[in-house]
């Protein structure tokens, strides 16, 4: 079932040209810089470099969310708009960036529907919200659809295995595919991009593969639940609190990462194991927390749902945060390497000579 955004979300989304919606920036360099490394020496890390040139797989993990800075603004045809103020995009910016960001978007933009508004097409491969009352992913929960994240991860696979890209979905060549994944993957590890909460009118959780979808019940993976004045996806989207630079949090996660164990079975079926793994470990995203509803400043509240309001979430419950915030990251890295080396192990031929 689609998110619907809150009409403060829509503005901010027409203003900016990018908003990132699973692990910010940072965090996503962080997934890419450890399958970086995971993958040296490999035949997967020759296939990267022969597909992305100068880019690594940190550089271009933020290259999805960067492709939300193409807007159609008071009608006038759709295009890539640049922010200096996102830094993460620079490394794409110039004509030929903003050509290839605008030709993504518009295959991918109308043929999933028109019920997110001004959410079109190639954002709906960010996230899939599956009830948190529910263990794991499952096609036909509410939330569960054939343009969700899970099977935008299964189309890049299929766009690099050399297949075509499944419907909806219209993925342009394999550098195109590996610069999604990168990001899907990072997004498939974010807990409120596969575990969503319904709520009903008194603030219970309730599961909306019982008792019928309503648009009021729906917090659109925690983007109509506020933590004050912050939103609490948002906060979640936050990378973990700690001290420690980049290239010294890549190697806390890099170290992680090289605990975690393949994910088994065909390559097909990855996916839905990692929903499924990041169902199971949001529990404690929603532990202890109370929610009161904050009706809507709406006259069409069929369009812009309740806000809720979150208490609960103190010193320990950051703290918590962070732990998860940390073992996720470095099973999304580990698992975006992992799945590199699988589509190009190395007793296959290594790639062609660069032109």
């Amino acid at each position: 079932m689609p998110r619907i955004q809150h009409l403060t979300l829509a503005i901010v989304f027409a203003a900016l040209p990018t908003i990132a919606l699973a692990w910010n920036a940072q965090g996503h360099q962080e997934v890419g810089a450890v399958a970086d490394r995971l993958i040296a020496g490999s035949h997967a890390e020759q296939w990267v470099k022969y597909l992305l040139g100068k880019q690594t797989l940190q550089t271009v993990s933020v290259w999805a969310d960067c492709a939300r800075g193409v807007k159609s603004i008071d009608g006038k045809p759709p295009a890539y708009q640049d922010n200096p103020q996102y830094a993460e995009c620079a490394p794409f910016s110039g004509a030929e960036g903003a050509k290839r960001f605008e030709s993504f978007a518009l295959r991918n933009w109308k043929q999933c529907g028109s019920a997110h508004g001004a959410d079109f097409c190639h954002t709906h491969y960010h996230y899939t919200d599956i009830s948190n009352l529910h263990d794991h992913y499952q096609a036909g929960y509410v939330g569960a659809n054939n343009e969700d994240v899970v099977h935008a991860i299964n189309a890049a696979i299929a766009v690099l295995r050399g297949q075509a890209a499944p419907a909806p979905f219209d993925f342009a060549d394999k550098q195109e595919a590996l610069m999604l994944l990168a990001h899907y993957v990072g997004d498939i590890h974010q807990p409120l991009h596969v575990a969503a909460l319904y709520l009903d009118a008194d603030g219970k959780v309730v599961d909306p593969d019982i008792v019928g979808y309503k648009i009021g019940d729906d917090t659109a993976g925690g983007n109509n639940i506020i933590d004050g004045n912050k939103p609490f996806h948002a906060e979640w989207d936050a990378p973990p609190s700690t001290p420690h630079t980049f290239d010294d949090q890549v190697a806390v996660l890099l170290k992680a990462a090289k605990q975690v164990k393949p994910t088994g079975g065909d390559l097909a079926g990855w996916s839905t194991a990692w929903a499924n793994d990041s169902i199971q470990v949001s529990p404690p995203v929603f532990a202890g927390l109370r929610f009161t509803m904050k009706p809507a400043a709406s006259a069409h509240p069929e369009n812009f749902p309740e806000k809720w309001e979150a208490t609960g979430i103190d010193a320990d419950y950051q703290s918590r945060a962070d732990a998860i915030k940390m073992q996720q990251l470095a099973k999304a890295g580990a698992r975006l390497a992992q799945l590199l080396e699988a589509i190009w192990p190395d007793d296959q031929a290594l790639p062609p000579a660069p032109k």
